[in-house]
């Protein structure tokens, strides 16, 4: 819908209505929070259609003084939500429930109080001409709908609570300030009324991801080969939510998860043997793809997702992916998938668990290397801390993902110390193992990872990269590098994928052969020579 007011016209009832009539509200789960709902007035004064605030009184212990729209706690004798909203809006306000016409409902709101809030908007041929009788309203006040839809916030303002933070802007009307979940209301009525509530952001395509999670009975979730904690971790997050919300989950893999993180354990059935896909696949309705956007990645479970077009969601935070979804939330912003998917669950309102809690920790710790690699942006110590307060223990999760390294894996790094490749001014350094070697070793996969985060702690190294020889002839990359120094593309490049600082590729060739495809951009970026030892 085209926004009246960006084409000049007039906002009118009949508009907000039409545009109200088009809108498809995300109504949220309960979980675990009291229902509640409010009225949001409109009426009509001079021609101008205004918005009918309270102002609690002074002397409440909750909230004094706080500016918010008429409702409360749907109770057991209301019929629905709106006959709650109208009964506390003639309780508070003195409202004529005759003068009031339904025009629509906005999105559920979750607030850190523990309320799930219903909004309902009404137009009001008549204000109250009372004064507000429940002790718990001071006075009325109305602002100019026109004022809200050409206003722009200075500020969000954060409210934490359970590992969740609920961002809203801050309305400033004649000095009375508008905040908390009565600003976020009026934000969404106003994105309803501009055609603006389904654009292409972060927030939007989150939004329209969880309607589809909550649409569906029975949800696949998947990530990338060789999952690991990001990937578990979000999985596990999401399949908490999924379950609480009364929903079937089903965990299929291309790998087992590793031993290593094994205290990352589902609740769902977890398949991974690709027999065994069909069966547990019958009747899902929605695939949810994590911490990765290239079909190739995902393995064997990539074979359901012809059978799902139009049913596959993906969140992840990596720089790029060919993997074709109606709704793919990327965002290279974020440290890890499990940071986004925190975001996510804030936004249906869910409150993390502490099982959630320590898998989303997981994931952040592990994508970023214990907080080594991390954009220069406080939104992932904010994530952590958000998690700590909803119960995740990061003592026990940093002994476990970075306190305790097998043998095979001192072996491997041994091994590729020893043969250690220093070019540009030793800016660059480089090692591999082959597949026979790893054998040799009795190493695994597993063992061969963080390799390449090693390197790059060496002073004077800026890019850093491992290979490992998956088959003859085919190494499997790791890049790390500094800031300032992006390899994100050249793994791209080389068919990967990755961060600006951290990404992949699996390439055919030798190792010598391998660097030489890239030598030349990597000298480009340290802006040196190449000098061997």
């Amino acid at each position: 819908m085209s926004s009246d007011s960006q084409a000049g016209a007039p906002v009118t009832i009949d508009s907000v209505e039409h545009a109200l009539s088009a809108f498809q509200r995300l109504p949220l789960p309960l979980f675990a929070r009291r229902e509640a709902s409010v009225l949001v007035p409109l009426t009509v004064v001079d021609g101008e259609i205004r918005v009918l605030f309270t102002r609690r009184s002074p002397t409440l212990s909750h909230h004094p003084g706080e500016i918010s729209f008429p409702g409360g706690a749907v109770e057991p004798e209301d019929s629905d939500s709106r006959a709650a909203a109208l009964r506390e809006a003639v309780e508070e306000t003195g409202l004529d429930p005759s003068c009031c016409r339904f025009l629509g409902t906005l999105d559920d709101a979750p607030t850190v109080t523990g309320f799930r809030i219903t909004p309902h908007v009404v137009a009001c041929t008549k204000l109250p001409d009372a004064s507000p009788s429940d002790l718990e309203v001071e006075g009325l006040f109305s602002v100019p709908l026109r004022f809200f839809l050409e206003s722009q916030p200075g500020y969000e303002i954060g409210i934490e609570s359970g590992g969740t933070i609920h961002r809203s802007p801050m309305y400033n009307f004649q000095g009375s300030v508008i905040w908390g979940a009565t600003a976020r209301i009026v934000r969404d009525l106003c994105a309803v009324v501009r055609g603006i509530h389904d654009d292409d952001g972060t927030d939007a395509r989150l939004r329209r991801l969880g309607m589809r999670l909550l649409e569906a009975k029975k949800v696949l979730l998947t990530t990338h080969v060789n999952p690991d904690p990001d990937g578990i971790g979000a999985q596990l997050a999401v399949e908490e939510m999924l379950l609480a919300a009364g929903k079937d989950v089903v965990i299929v893999n291309h790998h087992p998860i590793p031993p290593r993180f094994s205290f990352l354990c589902p609740k769902s059935l977890y398949v991974n043997d690709p027999a065994g896909v069909p069966q547990a696949v019958a009747g899902v309705d929605f695939v949810l793809v994590l911490d990765t956007a290239e079909k190739a990645r995902a393995g064997h479970p990539a074979r359901v997702f012809d059978d799902h077009l139009g049913r596959i969601g993906v969140i992840d935070h990596h720089l790029a992916g060919d993997l074709k979804s109606p709704i793919t939330v990327m965002d290279s912003h974020y440290s890890s998938t499990s940071e986004i998917v925190l975001r996510f669950l804030g936004r249906l309102g869910f409150r993390p668990t502490k099982r959630c809690a320590d898998a989303l920790l997981a994931g952040i710790m592990f994508d970023t290397h214990s907080f080594r690699f991390i954009n220069n942006t406080p939104t992932a110590l904010r994530a952590a801390a958000f998690l700590l307060e909803a119960g995740a223990d990061a003592t026990t999760l940093q002994d476990r993902l970075f306190a305790q390294v097998s043998m095979g894996h001192a072996r491997v790094l041994g091994h590729a110390m020893s043969r250690v490749r220093l070019e540009m001014g030793n800016a660059f350094m480089w090692s591999w193992i082959t597949k026979d070697e790893m054998q040799q070793l009795g190493a695994t996969g597993e063992d061969a990872g963080d390799v390449s985060a090693y390197f790059v702690t060496v002073e004077g190294v800026k890019v850093a990269l491992y290979m490992r020889e998956t088959a003859p002839g085919t190494y499997k990359l790791s890049f790390r590098s500094r800031d300032g120094y992006p390899i994100g593309d050249i793994c791209i490049s080389l068919g990967g994928g990755g961060h600006a600082n951290a990404g992949g590729a699996t390439v055919n060739g030798d190792p010598e052969e391998i660097v030489s495809k890239f030598r030349g951009r990597v000298e480009a970026m340290l802006g040196t020579k190449a000098s061997a030892y």
